[in-house]
């Protein structure tokens, strides 16, 4: 391996340039890998929704909970949970054998929490 004369007189591998280069093109793509998480899957706050039936008050798995363009699905407890920044969301619970029950929320620098009772279809 050759060497070349560094600024202070140092002798430095000429390959260390290359390694250099390899390093920040690394770097590069975990920054890039971790922007898009957080584009992905939101960053902020926690908005959770629990879903109840308005008669048992037992909670509803299942119910297909909308907030904004994201969608989840209720698990055994009633509740999704979902990442955003600050804002104003439009929330849409539906499950089938309910009526779908609309609420809009604030999140302002806080998690959320957000409990909807849904009535059965008549």
């Amino acid at each position: 391996m050759k060497a070349v004369q560094g600024s202070a007189g140092a002798r430095v591998p000429r390959t260390i340039v290359g390694v250099k280069t390899q390093y920040l093109v690394g770097l590069m793509i975990v920054i890039a890998i971790v922007a898009g998480y957080f584009v992905i899957f939101g960053s902020g706050h926690a908005l959770t929704v629990k879903v109840r039936d308005s008669s048992t008050g037992t909670t509803i798995s299942g119910a297909t909970v909308m907030v904004g363009d994201r969608v989840a699905t209720t698990g055994a407890d009633g509740s999704a949970t979902f990442r955003v920044p600050n804002g104003t969301y439009a929330i849409s619970v539906q499950k089938s054998g309910y009526q779908t029950k609309d609420y809009s929320a604030t999140i302002a620098d806080n998690d959320f929490f957000v409990l909807l009772d849904i009535v059965a279809s008549s």
